[in-house]
This record gives C-alpha cells, structure tokens and sequence, in this order.
C-alpha cells in the first residue's frame, strides 16, 4: 500500500503557492518535494514568474538531523532558482521544537530571499497578499475574501476524496 502524501499543494490563489505538510515527513518523500519545488523553481525563473510561497508546516514533528541536513542542503544548491522565481515565504508553525530545528536549518542556509514564521494560516496569508501588493502581482479577488476558511475548505474536499 502506498504511503498517504506528504504535502497538499494548492494553487487556487497563484501567484501565491499553498503547501500544507499532512503527516510527519520521511526521506523519500522529501526527496520528492524537494525534486518537484526544484523543477517548479525552475520553470518560473525560466519564463519569468514570480511566486510567493506559504508553507504550512503545523502537522510537523522536529525532524531528525537527516531531514535538517537535506534541507540546508536544497537551500543552498537552489539559491540561484528561489531569488529568481519567489519574492518570499511565509512559514506556518505552531510547534516550538519545529521552530528550533527551523533556526537550526537556516542557520546551515538561510533562504537568499525574505522568509516569516507565523502561527496561523491567517496571518501568514495576510502577509502574503501584503507582500503581492507592495511587488505589483496581480491576484485573484477571491484571496482577499477569508482565504485560510478557502485553503481549509479545499484541504476537507481533498482529503475526502483521497480517502
């Protein structure tokens, strides 16, 4: 039986990327994402498209050092494809121990572009159409209208069908 997805990614609001992490990630499946956001990176840099991403990491645990390291190391070997294609990131976490290994992380590599860690989807998608505005991207009404209650109601339908 296959494993349940890592993440949901949601791209109702482009240019703003929703990612929400479902369940505590393994190495396989960060290997994968991390493939799939190198391949998204550069196909905006190429053609120019800027984005700006929330990553909502609230259902995860503090990962091992090998997961740390993973990611200090895309970061650093993706600098060039992030300032290219996303004017920042927002970051959802809740948990304490996640934050820390966060700080550890970006003490190894910190992101080449602006990053905030929020604790609620609300405030890190305020932020986000915040930071669209002040870069002239254009967005879709409907993110201005609750857009956490919208992501909420998008994940529910989701997991549903998922089963």
């Amino acid at each position: 039986m296959a494993k349940p997805i890592a993440f949901w990614d949601y791209d109702g609001f482009d240019p703003i990327r929703v990612q929400i992490q479902l369940r505590h990630i393994e190495v396989d499946a960060l290997e994968a994402y991390l493939a799939e956001q190198t391949i998204q990176m550069r196909n905006s840099a190429e053609v120019g498209s800027k984005v700006f991403m929330v990553i909502d990491a609230r259902a995860g645990m503090r990962p091992p050092p090998e997961i740390r390291r993973m990611q200090a190391d895309w970061l650093a070997e993706n600098q060039d494809n992030m300032t290219k294609s996303v004017i920042g990131i927002a970051f959802v976490v809740e948990n304490r121990m996640v934050r820390g290994a966060m700080t550890a992380i970006f003490w190894v590599s910190s992101p080449p572009i602006p990053y905030n860690v929020f604790g609620s989807l609300e405030e890190a998608m305020a932020h986000a159409v915040e930071t669209c505005d002040a870069a002239g991207l254009q967005l879709p009404p409907k993110v201005r209208r609750d857009p956490a209650a919208h992501i909420e109601t998008q994940l529910s339908r989701y997991l549903a069908r998922a089963g």
